[in-house]
């Protein structure tokens, strides 16, 4: 891969809140329209990284409101276990994941209908999501590349979803501005690091901590999302922003594509690209330090693995490069029927939930060189069995201990597997069909989407009825509770 070489000033600034309006009915929505404080048919979700606030994709899927906005989003105070009226937007039907970027200022949702990728914005303390000037989300939707004549569409069925925040490399310079504030300066000018894609913050850090005779756990501190804080030696503090581009990679349930889309800030800067690799995939993963997307699928044996390549000065993406294949059943023809996708944070184990078997494959990533540590090579080292139709995995690590947390849809339960001795360990019961998992920062709670919990409804969803369609359920995850591993509420 092609090393960035972009040059770019770091302007020291104050960070500038985000500012979103709340959103509710409004004169561009026609009824019928879904209630905001209630669930219906829950999909996916995700934590806010304050810990504070959880998000809810739900689907319409019985299409009891409007197709084009009888979806919602909603904002759940977990401080209160209430659902927030009016701070989250009407979507689009069918919608499916949620994932924010690095910084937590973006939220990106796939729906299915009419093949979208809404790109919404996130007020500052996360507690509300809107499309920013806007009280249409639909102003925020992205269907096709902007401003181009003939741009291609969002393939058909976007479903999966994942979200890096990168730099674009190259020479990277700080330079303070005012007089009085501390320049960055070494001898002959201004402190210079050049990075190349193996680069991270924390090295990047220390290169320019390094250009100036300081140490970068003392005066250099990495924040994420391409922000670093700089700390004068006399303890002023000032800061920097990066020029960054969120990186996203789509799947799609009804296509042999796969999509990489970058955006920088606002929805007119979206570039696209699409290429065929694998037929149906369910999930796609980033692995962590690299550009590398892993995408499963449901219509075969093989993950297949993808690598945007971004314009170096623009970030806009080029194209896609086949990285190759992981072949997790030896039978040609065969599907494996995957579901969910993850990685351990080093990048070096894979994980890929199956329903042809019910299982977890446990995937170790090596180089293919041993001499010289080049090249990428897999190998599948377990296959652990599990209940019914297994629907996600989500790796929780709280005081040094790693679980992998799988729903299973059929089996109604959420099973939990220690990857340290590669078995199932506990399971959770749950006595409905358990969608999508998320767990706070500090991992003592965890979410479930219980897509078809009718319990509050009566058994049935119709207009009639005030009730929800769908819960959330709540999952003690503190070793120390006598609740431990169990559904202790659901929220609807």
């Amino acid at each position: 891969m092609n090393q960035f070489k972009l040059a770019q000033k770091f302007i020291l600034s104050a960070l500038v809140g985000l500012t979103v309006m709340g959103t509710g009915c409004s004169a561009g929505y026609e009824d019928p329209l879904p209630r905001t404080d209630r669930l219906h048919w829950p999909v996916g979700l995700t934590v806010h990284p304050n810990g504070r606030f959880l998000y809810v994709v739900n689907s319409n899927f019985d299409t009891r409101y409007r197709e084009d906005s009888g979806g919602t989003i909603s904002v759940i105070d977990l401080a209160t276990q209430k659902l927030l009226d009016g701070q989250g937007p009407y979507i689009p039907s069918f919608g499916a994941n949620i994932k924010l970027n690095a910084d937590a200022s973006k939220a990106y949702v796939t729906a299915r209908l009419n093949n979208q990728l809404l790109v919404l914005d996130v007020a500052e303390n996360g507690s509300a999501i809107s499309c920013e000037g806007s009280s249409d989300s639909r102003d925020c939707a992205l269907r096709r590349v902007p401003n181009v004549s003939g741009a291609p569409f969002i393939p058909t069925d976007p479903f999966g979803l994942a979200v890096a925040t990168d730099v674009l490399g190259g020479e990277l310079v700080i330079e303070a501005a005012a007089a009085g504030e501390w320049r960055l300066e070494a001898a002959g000018g201004f402190a210079t690091y050049v990075a190349d894609e193996t680069d991270t913050e924390a090295t990047i850090a220390a290169g320019l901590a390094g250009s100036l005779g300081l140490e970068a756990d003392q005066n250099i501190i990495t924040l994420g999302a391409g922000t670093f804080n700089v700390r004068a030696p006399e303890g002023g503090e000032f800061a920097s922003d990066i020029d960054s581009v969120d990186i996203i990679g789509l799947s799609h349930l009804r296509s042999t594509n796969l999509t990489s889309i970058s955006i920088r800030g606002d929805l007119s800067t979206a570039t696209m690209r699409s290429a065929e690799f694998v037929e149906g995939s369910n999930a796609v993963a980033l692995r962590p330090g690299t550009r590398d997307f892993y995408a499963a699928g449901r219509f075969t044996r093989d993950v297949a693995v993808f690598q945007p390549y971004l314009e170096p000065v623009q970030g806009s993406v080029q194209a896609l490069i086949d990285r190759g294949r992981v072949t997790l059943n030896g039978f040609p023809g065969s599907a494996i029927d995957a579901r969910a996708i993850a990685f351990e944070p080093d990048g070096q184990t894979l994980y890929v939930v199956t329903r042809n078997p019910d299982a977890l494959h446990v995937v170790e990533l090596l180089p293919t060189n041993l001499e010289t540590g080049a090249g990428v090579g897999h190998r599948v080292t377990k296959a652990i069995t599990l209940n019914d139709q297994p629907s996600d995995i989500v790796r929780v690590e709280r005081q040094g201990k790693v679980l992998l947390y799988i729903p299973c849809f059929e089996g109604r339960s959420i099973q939990v597997v220690d990857p340290a001795i590669g078995a199932v360990v506990a399971e959770v019961e749950l006595g409905e069909k358990p969608y999508f998992f998320a767990a706070d920062p500090r991992g003592m709670r965890g979410y479930v989407s219980l897509f078809e919990d009718l319990a509050r409804s009566g058994g049935r969803c119709d207009d009639y009825l005030e009730e929800p369609c769908g819960s959330v359920g709540v999952i003690d995850l503190d070793p120390a509770s006598p609740r431990y591993h169990r559904l202790i509420r659901k929220l609807y």
